[in-house]
């Protein structure tokens, strides 16, 4: 199951470039609490951004509903980002998607309910 957002953000990319693993350097992350109007709760929004390693291309992953333990080394280098749609595994709501590691290692691990991909233009 595709990711929202992926096949506008691969479109913009040149073909050899059009996988996650790509992306392993993590440029900034940010995370706030807001107040969802449809959901009457609290919730963690937060915003995503790697580069290649070339740094000629940054993707942005702009998530909703974080939920649970998370892991974030700023400044690692991962093996490559991997986004997994977990939504048709029969997984809780909290738990859509996850960003992690190709790799599988704890330098980046987080759940959320929703999430958005996209190059950043500059």
């Amino acid at each position: 199951m595709k990711i929202p957002g992926e096949e506008e953000l691969f479109s913009k990319l040149p073909p050899d470039m059009r996988a996650y693993f790509h992306f392993g350097k993590i440029v900034s992350f940010s995370m706030e609490e807001i107040y969802d109007l449809e959901e009457c709760d609290f919730m963690y929004i937060g915003k995503l951004i790697l580069t290649d390693a070339t740094y000629t291309h940054k993707i942005v992953v702009n998530m909703k509903g974080i939920y649970g333990d998370m892991h974030i080394n700023i400044g690692a280098y991962v093996s490559g980002l991997n986004i997994s749609n977990l939504t048709t595994r029969g997984f809780e709501k909290s738990c859509s998607y996850l960003i992690s590691d190709f790799e599988q290692s704890a330098d980046i691990k987080i759940y959320c309910t929703d999430l958005r991909v996209s190059l950043l233009e500059t």
